[in-house]
């Protein structure tokens, strides 16, 4: 019956994940395509404004009134309408945003209900229109200039619905094409499960399995559905422009000898590309197709005389009569356009079947967890190795939860800050930009540090669930009020609400590690718990980085609450009080840990086996990680490597995937005993490559990876073997838990200035010049701790205490 409950729940769990995963892939897919689409109907639309406006600013530039033109501007209404579906009305409107002109009497002599032309302190290319959403329709607003002043603006209007419509009906194949995989592997999950089931592996094999083949079949189908339709959209947009250029050019040709006398051509074609990046290259040819003058936006172009093939389905080919030549207009779509969009969809897919793969052992892991609840409800003493291995599954699933909520905003958030303070700089403008975006980034860790201080000093005596409950509750409200944040002041409380949270829980974890693991596990009860952030980290930076660049980033932030809400609510059904559990179990009850005094404190804080660690190896590691890994190195891939949300998220699960090795590495240290060699070991290798990074800058993308690959294995060593080499330190009169959370309360005092340092060492040394500063602070760091540091689990340490 068990066993068949166990079959059941597996199941549930890979039909949750596969939903799940297949419907956020969807979306991402989904959203992309359909901003793509409203775009290409925006430039589409823009022709016949621009044709609207050439001729208006024509007149004007005859000494015409805008409000004295009305039969040629009603001629010009009706041609733009005739030419293009979809378009739902058309004004003209002079400076103030009076309505002159318009296809909708009602609206005529009356001001527009929106501002028609863009806020000063919003900068609008030439190149793309200035566009309005209001109630169900978009306005696309075109200003009328005449002698370098503007007269007024030509404004089009579209309904959403044109964009929905579309969107609704790619959104059917896809909700179609999901529900026929799902059926297709749901038979087959059963079949695999009747012919396997003998095997201990064929649950794991069946669902990786399953679910790599599927998401990847969803991914390959869309894939081509999006290709062929953003071809059909593009190229649709190609006949558009040919149409509007080509008249643009007959009448000129009626009365010239070929091109040559038309001197403007080549200015004028080039003019249209950049106004219509879906379209890479504009040609004319001879009627046998041979290149007479060619613009492109890049600086691929045809010679003369190189001929065009009629059947490349890239190519628009629309006639032209000269007075002695019948020639072709000829247009190419932007395929290296289409294939960057179609590219970022399959990264994005790429990065939910990681994501989807992930979750589904925590699903395993969690439903087990549900199903053999009384097995983590017994005392550590009397733990088999059954309720052992499922006490690892509970920390390992607690710690993804909320670090899944933790570390989502992680590659957006330094962008976000800066959105909001460009918005509404307050009393802070003036300042330095770097400077007052790591403001709130330090009122994170000012909150991270004073939760740890108030849970070692005040909360000891609360259980693991109740911190937990407390303090993911604080989380949730901090990451509303960043969400809710108007202004810098509010945005830098709402992070220190956010980060005061994240410091209780993160405190409390080393007590749910301590609590649940005994000493023959302990080592690896922390490495799952370092495992289970690093792969809490994986799929959250990168999800959260994929999010925010399709929805925005209000909706990265949702994402990282509901995670959190999670996590609560695991907290408060699955987490029991130890203490209570071993005296109603009659088992010997292992002493609580007892409140620490400030003394006891202090003495940890002059412990030499915990300070050397902190001044060599713990101070330059959070100027990598906090400094550099979560603040400026979003602000640099955004602003220098110009790269998106969704990438920056991606390059930055770089660190994280080597973090994975946390548990491994944890076991290896159990055995090679040497912890301070280890973890010196990650701290020169990321010192001696961030100091290459600054002397071989030409290596460009690629040292780039490698610095990040470098700062995980940094991070891996810490991550594995530091709360073991700070436990070992045996300070005196002071017990295990206490000198791990002394330790990291003294972590967080010092975070607390590291975004700032390292804003002030980055304006004074620039990107490189920081990156060698601590590199260089990382590599004799870790040489100064192999003299000084002190191998805890050495026999001859072990037998005294450090003093």
């Amino acid at each position: 019956m068990e066993s068949r409950r166990s079959d059941i729940l597996s199941f549930v769990a890979f039909l949750l994940v596969f939903i799940v995963g297949l419907a956020v892939n969807g979306l991402l897919g989904l959203s992309g395509f359909e901003s793509v689409y409203r775009e290409s109907l925006i430039r589409q639309y823009n022709v016949q404004g621009e044709f609207i406006k050439t001729r208006i600013e024509s007149s004007l530039s005859l000494g015409k009134k805008l409000y004295l033109i009305p039969d040629q501007i009603e001629s010009l209404f009706y041609e733009a309408l005739d030419r293009s579906d979809g378009i739902s009305h058309l004004y003209v409107a002079d400076e103030t945003g009076k309505v002159l002109y318009s296809t909708r009497p009602v609206l005529a002599q009356n001001r527009l209900p929106f501002e028609c032309f863009p806020p000063d302190d919003e900068s609008v290319s030439g190149t793309i229109p200035y566009t309005v959403t209001f109630w169900d329709s978009e306005y696309i607003s075109i200003p009328l200039y005449n002698s370098g002043s503007t007269e007024g603006c030509v404004v089009i209007e579209f309904p959403k619905q044109t964009v929905t419509s579309y969107t609704v009906k790619m959104m059917r194949k896809i909700i179609t094409l999901g529900l026929t995989l799902l059926g297709i592997c749901s038979i087959f999950y059963l079949l695999f499960y009747l012919l396997l089931k003998r095997f201990s592996w064929s649950e794991t094999f069946i669902t990786v399995a399953l679910l790599l083949v599927s998401q990847l079949a969803f991914t390959w189908k869309t894939y081509n559905m999006y290709n062929n339709d953003l071809s059909l959209i593009f190229n649709k947009n190609m006949n558009v422009m040919a149409k509007s250029v080509a008249e643009d050019l007959q009448k000129p040709l009626e009365y010239m000898d070929g091109y040559g006398e038309l001197s403007r051509v080549p200015q004028y074609l080039q003019d249209r590309i950049v106004g219509n990046p879906q379209c890479s290259d504009i040609y004319i040819t001879d009627s046998t197709y041979a290149v007479l003058t060619s613009n492109s936006a890049t600086s691929d172009i045809l010679a003369a005389g190189e001929r065009l093939d009629k059947n490349d389905t890239d190519l628009t080919f629309f006639a032209l009569s000269s007075s002695s030549n019948s020639d072709y207009l000829v247009f190419r779509l932007n395929r290296p356009m289409i294939n960057e969009i179609l590219r970022d969809m399959a990264l994005d897919s790429a990065t939910i079947i990681i994501v989807a793969l992930l979750f589904s052992f925590i699903l395993k892991d969690f439903f087990f967890l549900m199903q053999n609840r009384k097995s983590i409800s017994k005392p550590v003493s009397k733990m088999d190795s059954f309720d052992e291995a499922n006490a690892l599954r509970l920390i390992k699933v607690s710690t993804f939860f909320f670090m899944f909520a933790a570390f989502e905003t992680l590659s957006f958030i330094p962008l976000f800050i800066k959105e909001v303070f460009q918005k509404a700089p307050g009393i802070f403008a003036g300042m330095d930009t770097n400077t007052v975006i790591s403001l709130p980034v330090s009122s994170y860790m000012l909150g991270i540090m004073i939760a740890m201080f108030i849970t070692i000093f005040a909360l000891k005596n609360l259980t693991i669930r109740k911190r937990y409950v407390l303090m993911s509750a604080l989380f949730i409200v901090g990451s509303v009020l960043t969400i809710l944040s108007s202004d810098m002041l509010i945005l830098i409380i709402a992070r220190f609400v956010a980060g005061f949270g994240f410091g209780g829980v993160l405190l409390s974890t080393s007590s749910l590690v301590i609590a649940y693991t005994s000493n023959r596990t302990r080592s690896q009860g922390f490495g799952t718990n370092a495992a289970a952030s690093a792969s809490a980290s994986i799929a959250s930076i990168s999800v959260g980085g994929v999010i925010s660049s399709k929805f925005g980033y209000h909706a990265g932030i949702i994402v990282s609450i509901v995670f959190a809400s999670f996590f609560l609510l695991f907290s408060l059904f699955c987490i029991t009080d130890q203490d209570s559990v071993e005296k109603e179990n009659g088992a010997e009850v292992v002493p609580a840990s007892k409140r620490l005094t400030a003394r006891q404190f202090f003495r940890v804080f002059f412990s030499r086996h915990i300070l050397s660690y902190i001044l060599c190896i713990n101070i330059p590691f959070q100027l990598i990680y906090i400094g550099l890994f979560q603040f400026l190195l979003p602000l640099y891939m955004s602003d220098t490597l110009m790269l998106s949300q969704g990438n920056i998220g991606r390059i930055l699960c770089i660190f994280s995937i080597v973090s994975l090795a946390a548990s491994s590495v944890s076991k290896f240290s159990d055995r090679f005993k040497n912890d301070k060699l280890l973890i010196a070991t990650g701290a020169i290798c990321v010192g001696v490559i961030m100091i290459i990074f600054n002397y071989w800058m030409a290596g460009g993308f690629i040292i780039f990876l490698a610095l990040m690959f470098a700062m995980g294995i940094d991070n891996v060593f810490i991550d594995a073997i530091e709360e073991v080499y700070i436990e070992s330190g045996h300070v005196k009169d002071v017990d295990e838990e206490n000198i791990l959370q002394s330790y990291k309360t003294i972590e967080k005092v010092i975070s607390v200035a590291i975004p700032t340092v390292t804003s002030a060492i980055i304006i004074r040394m620039a990107f490189s010049g920081s990156m060698l500063v601590i590199g260089a602070y990382s590599l004799i760091g870790a040489v100064l701790f192999i003299i000084l540091g002190k191998n805890g689990r050495h026999p001859k340490v072990r037998k005294g205490e450090q003093k």
